[in-house]
């Protein structure tokens, strides 16, 4: 099988023509590319966990990432449509799992000693 082309771009072709990047939004990836390996380390550690309240941290600190790292967010930022909204979102998101993963990591280390 082979997926059909598509795209959010203008008149539903994979092109956006020149000059349409009003900001660019490549900033994302560097927070989100480091909080997945460090979310793929504590999910790791803890995958044989009983610990419920550890497993429900994790399992929220994956949707936060996943909700930053959607598609929308950078596509407005790119267009310049709600870039400042856009920003907020993900930053709020991005926060989110950091905390989330700080928690994870802190119980592990006060329960390991």
């Amino acid at each position: 099988m082979t997926p059909g082309a598509s795209s959010w771009a203008r008149a539903t072709t994979s092109r956006r023509g020149r000059g349409t990047r009003v900001q660019p939004n490549t900033w994302i990836y560097r927070h989100l590319f480091r909080l997945i390996g460090k979310m793929a380390d504590l999910a790791t550690r803890h995958a044989e966990t009983t610990d419920i309240i550890l497993k429900r941290a994790l399992d929220q600190a994956a949707r936060c990432l996943f909700l930053a790292g959607a598609s929308d967010w950078g596509f407005l930022i790119e267009t310049g449509q709600a870039v400042r909204y856009s920003e907020v979102q993900i930053l709020r998101h991005i926060d989110r799992a950091r905390e989330l993963l700080r928690q994870v990591e802190s119980a592990r280390s006060t329960r390991s000693s």
